[in-house]
């Protein structure tokens, strides 16, 4: 788009606007209640932890966990830009599973979009967590039909409304 206007910015300048950009973005962010106990006691409990974001620029996604604190509790991060595909395709999931060891049907995925992260994730074979707590307010980024996602979610192995939720579940499936 900045060719066609004429400017040629270097790559370099380019990017570091984007990153003062999606600074910006994170003095607004929190993680959400419970997530830094919930990740700790994961950990605590000997769980491999990856992360699979939709995130258009991958050095976000390190930048808003170093600013969180959360950085040290994944093993791996994967993002729809970094791997070249969408979130959508189940195939980001498997690409996840195999950098972490593992096969499909020993992960479990949490997530809070209905389409994205449960039936993306259940159709790559992982078993699937509704973080249903946000869900209305993603469905609504999305611009996404509430009725359609809430079905879709309904279908994921469990469905949690607070983080800490996760333990019992992932427990109880160990």
């Amino acid at each position: 788009m900045l060719t066609r206007m004429g400017c040629n910015p270097p790559v370099e300048v380019i990017e570091e606007i984007v990153a003062d950009l999606e600074r910006d973005c994170l003095l607004e962010a929190a993680p959400v209640e419970g997530a830094l106990d919930t990740l700790q006691h994961l950990r605590d409990a000997g769980y491999t932890m990856g992360v699979v974001s939709s995130a258009g620029w991958p050095p976000f996604v390190e930048m808003a966990l170093e600013a969180h604190g959360m950085r040290p509790f994944f093993a791996e991060i994967l993002t729809s830009a970094g791997e070249g595909i969408y979130k959508s395709d189940p195939e980001i999931f498997r690409r996840a599973v195999s950098r972490l060891g593992f096969t499909s049907g020993e992960v479990v995925h949490v997530g809070d979009h209905a389409r994205y992260d449960v039936q993306s994730a259940h159709t790559a074979g992982l078993r699937t967590v509704w973080f249903a707590a946000h869900a209305r307010r993603t469905a609504l980024l999305h611009n996404a039909d509430w009725d359609t996602l809430a079905s879709d979610g309904a279908q994921a192995d469990a469905i949690i409304y607070a983080l800490p939720e996760l333990l019992q579940v992932v427990s109880r499936w160990s």
